[in-house]
Parts: structure tokens; C-alpha cells; sequence
């Protein structure tokens, strides 16, 4: 049950990761190609860098919403017994 209260987020999760990724992997090549003028490539690196503490910051709020309820429903289950 706590895995299926937590899949949604969980996937939402991991579509952002792969945007990050893929945004690195664009900025990547884009800057070996020698396509990207200063100016934007250190704009871009700012976003990047944005979008990962943010996705940091919700990954440690998830990972430690999961852990509080499995936490709460392994108490519930103990006094259950």
C-alpha cells in the first residue's frame, strides 16, 4: 500500500531526473561543438545548476516522507500485534 501512495511522486521524480540529464547531455555537446556563446552557455549552467538543487531538495523530502511512513505503519503494525 505505501508503495502505491508514493509511485506517482516516485515517477514524476525520475522524469525530471532524465530532463536534468538530458539538459547536461545538450549542454554537453553543444559546448564541444563550440556552438554556444558565452554568455548562454553560462546562463544554461546556472539553470542546470538550479534544476539540480531543486531536484535534490524533493528527492530528500520524498525519500524522507517514504521513510516516515513506512516507519509509521511498521509502529502500526507492532501495536497491532
Amino acid at each position: 500500500k505505501l508503495k502505491l501512495d508514493f509511485v506517482p511522486r516516485e515517477q514524476k521524480l525520475e522524469a525530471e531526473q532524465k530532463a536534468i540529464q538530458q539538459l547536461e547531455d545538450e549542454l554537453a555537446s553543444r559546448n564541444e561543438a563550440g556552438s554556444l556563446p558565452e554568455e548562454e552557455k553560462v546562463q544554461r549552467q546556472r539553470e542546470l545548476r538550479d534544476l539540480q538543487r531543486k531536484y535534490t531538495r524533493e528527492m530528500e523530502d520524498f525519500r524522507e516522507e517514504v521513510r516516515v511512513a513506512r516507519d509509521t505503519a511498521i509502529d502500526a503494525l507492532q501495536t497491532g500485534i
